[in-house]
């Protein structure tokens, strides 16, 4: 079976965006607000925008089975292997624009493609990916 690795991470418009916050919004309240106030305001800011930094999806796909990461919130790799999975297929998922009310665990940067992986157990997660056609190819062979 070959092999499938892909790691992803926020595009630089996210990250403009992120810098913008990080210094435009703190800025503001340092202006029309207390000074110790404005140590409150900036952290979650300077937080947010090092999120984007450093966030990324990392995807593996193998003769073992899926491997996924979404760093800095998950620290260790996820493994399923292929006896924990019912279904597993890769489709289009801009339907899902309001992501927190899916059914699914979503793991995903700024994508409109995802592999969808049904667990026996019944949980579903959701990986973006930006090579869906590879992802399938390396899929259709995956092991019984």
């Amino acid at each position: 079976m070959p092999d499938f690795t892909e790691v992803q991470s926020y595009g630089w418009p996210y990250n403009v965006i992120a810098c913008v916050g990080a210094v435009a919004i703190p800025s503001l309240i340092w202006r029309f607000a207390r000074k110790k106030v404005y140590v409150l305001f900036a952290a979650p800011f300077i937080l947010l925008l090092a999120y984007f930094m450093l966030a990324r999806l990392e995807t593996s796909i193998d003769a073992t089975g899926i491997h996924y990461r979404m760093y800095p919130a998950q620290l260790t790799q996820r493994n399923i292997g292929w006896g924990e999975i019912r279904a597993v297929e890769v489709k289009n998922h801009m339907l899902y624009n309001g992501r927190t009310m899916t059914p699914f665990d979503i793991y995903s940067v700024d994508n409109a493609h995802g592999i969808y992986i049904y667990l026996r157990n019944g949980k579903k997660i959701i990986l973006g990916t930006k090579k869906p056609l590879e992802a399938r190819a390396v899929l259709s062979n995956k092991p019984e």
